[in-house]
């Protein structure tokens, strides 16, 4: 079994696209995929919290349509695709015309399944072509976070299914049975999870900035800016200083289309550059502050900025980015209700969206002294609304795997794990798959602590 954990985007969602720096941490809800070896030789994909599975025969799908990676392989299999790799959008349109099936009844869920489907499949097949091999598998996925909300459940979704891919293949060597909760994943292996990862994303999403993979990947927080052909190259930089300061993320349910969104942004960049330039630049110098904000705060007494300036701050830089955001035009009137709720006394906390917008969720900063009797009653206030809202930290691990014991073995032991996983517990898959989201969803970052 691999999990991945979701995101949060401080700063920059959006802007980022468009060569911004993007700051964003791992959050303690994942997103877990069990793999399983079947002895008929076919594959099947199972994603019962969209109440969808389907089963192929490996040999009956279009592998001439595949096309070769450029030489060597073992560049591939070492590094993984490069990050400018295009999937084929003939063969994803063959894939989702021919071989996944789709209950046109089911709405949009049923076109996410598909949309998953399409990423599951593309991914196996180019795994497949670079190893040789085409294992019969099941593949049961489940979210233990808001799907579609702004918190990476689609990175989530692509970290977990590529590092059980590539553990699948034996492209990565599984953690050793002498070590068990080994702790760390090696960060090559993290790497090349990112990478792969990445491919699913472009299927899911068109044009992803690699933000929300590159954080489920590897975990804790990350000043990102992505590569820009002829302008910038990539930048990546760890961060410190989420992992002290708590937040609330409040889900609106209100579902909306990341890709759809982006678009929009970047239209109205073509056809408003005065308005929209301006804002980005005005996003970068936020984030750029932002940065410099966490590099220097540390828990010293002797720290340069004191822990109630960076909260102070931090909350300051929120509502700017917020502001900005809205001039995108990608918030919605559910997220600036939230934003208005939590920015009213007696909590008068700063809140802005994060993720893609147009709903999904919000997160606000809950500083030091604000006691858990006001977050009980703010929670409260948002739930009467109908919001969802969940009470987290940033900055946690990135991808994990856990390793099934062997055969005769106790069901519930773990023979090995290493990374976000550090579970002493492997749950029955009839366990797994009918376990409400929420309890997944409460697993704090394994679901070693909920009987599942």
């Amino acid at each position: 079994m691999t999990s991945a954990p979701g995101k949060v985007i401080l700063f920059g969602e959006h802007a980022v696209v468009h060569g911004v720096t993007a700051i964003a941490g791992a959050i303690d809800l994942r997103c877990y995929c069990l793999a399983e070896a079947r002895a008929d030789g076919l594959l099947s994909l199972v994603l019962p919290d969209m109440a969808y599975s389907q089963t192929w025969d490996p040999a009956s799908l279009p592998w001439d349509k595949v096309a070769p990676f450029p030489p060597p392989l073992s560049s591939v299999l070492k590094s993984g695709p490069k990050g400018d790799f295009v999937p084929d959008h003939e063969l994803l349109t063959l894939l989702a015309n021919q071989y996944i099936t789709r209950d046109v009844a089911a709405g949009e869920q049923g076109l996410k399944a598909v949309q998953s489907a399409q990423a599951f499949l593309y991914l196996y097949m180019h795994v497949a072509s670079v190893t040789g091999l085409r294992p019969a598998q099941t593949y049961t996925i489940r979210a233990g976070l808001p799907v579609s909300a702004g918190l990476g459940s689609s990175a989530a979704f692509s970290v977990s299914v590529s590092s059980a891919l590539l553990y699948s293949h034996g492209v990565l060597p599984v953690p050793a049975p002498s070590s068990p909760s080994s702790g760390e994943v090696v960060p090559e292996h993290a790497h090349l999870v990112n990478a792969w990862a990445f491919v699913a994303e472009k299927v899911l999403h068109g044009n992803p900035s690699g933000v929300d993979n590159t954080v489920s990947a590897l975990g804790g927080a990350i000043a990102y800016r992505r590569a820009i052909s002829g302008r910038q190259e990539q930048s990546l930089k760890s961060l410190k200083g989420f992992d002290e300061i708590p937040f609330l993320i409040t889900d609106t349910k209100v579902p909306r289309d990341t890709k759809t969104l982006v678009a929009g942004v970047a239209r109205r960049k073509l056809e408003e550059p005065d308005t929209i330039i301006p804002l980005l630049d005005s996003i970068q110098r936020i984030a750029d502050q932002a940065e410099s904000l966490l590099a220097s705060a540390t828990t010293s007494s002797g720290s340069s900025t004191t822990r109630l300036e960076q909260l102070s701050d931090l909350a300051r830089l929120i509502e700017q980015n917020h502001s900005h955001l809205v001039s995108l035009g990608v918030s919605h009137p559910a997220l600036e209700t939230v934003r208005n709720k939590t920015r009213d006394q007696p909590w008068g906390l700063a809140t802005k969206l994060t993720g893609a917008g147009g709903g999904g969720c919000a997160v606000t900063v809950v500083p030091d002294g604000f006691s858990n009797d006001s977050l009980l009653s703010l929670r409260s206030a948002l739930a009467d609304i109908g919001f969802e809202t969940y009470s987290t930290s940033v900055g946690g691990r990135g991808y994990g795997v856990l390793v099934p014991p062997a055969a005769g073995s106790a069901e519930e032991q773990v023979e090995s794990a290493e990374g976000g996983v550090e579970a002493n517990a492997i749950p029955g898959r009839k366990r797994f798959e009918d376990a409400p989201a929420e309890d997944l969803a409460r697993s704090r970052p394994s679901m070693a602590d909920d009987e599942l």
